[in-house]
């Protein structure tokens, strides 16, 4: 009897689901693919509230079909871009786990790129803290082991710095910044 009311549960609540957000998905499923092919200039024409997603999509697709590691890919890639890649995927990882996190998985290696991505993107104060995370990386990190990697995730340092990172005034309007260096840079986006 039990089994029978989680099932008959989860079909109220995933019918409520379909009936309460299909526009909402369907929305999203249309923007999902309109940036993947994206030509030089295209990105003008680009409304704020996509042009970051845009970007992202279309770099995606490209990393996707390159078949390159994250390093090499970044390298391979117009240096604005190549800067607003490894801003966006450094950042992802500390919002979702910190430097730490960061330094742990590959985004590690786009670590000193998004330093100088941040400071070239007028965001002064992330690069600074970027910076100060590179430092404690590169004097705990002699040889990349698992254990030296398991250490990092420990670091008091870091966490604090994931913290200020996290609540610094630039982080927060960063989306705006964004917006403003892909307009400035629009023609280095798209084939």
């Amino acid at each position: 009897m039990g089994n029978f009311i989680i099932v008959a549960a989860f079909l109220l609540v995933s019918t409520v689901m379909v009936v309460f957000m299909p526009k909402y998905v369907n929305e999203n499923l249309k923007n999902q693919a309109k940036y993947k092919k994206l030509r030089v200039g295209e990105l003008e024409n680009v409304p704020d509230n996509e042009l970051e997603n845009a970007a992202l999509e279309w770099i995606f697709k490209k990393s996707e079909e390159s078949g390159m590691g994250r390093i090499d890919f970044a390298n391979s890639l117009p240096e604005p871009v190549r800067y607003f890649y490894a801003t966006y995927m450094v950042t992802e990882e500390i919002y979702n786990g910190g430097f730490a996190r960061c330094y742990v998985n590959s985004s590690r290696y786009l670590a000193p790129l998004a330093e100088k991505g941040f400071a070239e993107m007028g965001a002064g104060g992330m690069s600074e803290i970027m910076s100060k995370a590179n430092s404690i990386y590169r004097e705990n990190i002699k040889k990349e082991s698992f254990i030296q990697l398991e250490r990092l995730c420990e670091n008091k340092e870091l966490e604090m710095l994931s913290k200020e990172f996290i609540e610094c005034e630039e982080t927060k309007y960063f989306s705006d910044t964004v917006n403003k260096y892909i307009r400035k840079n629009a023609y280095s986006f798209g084939d």
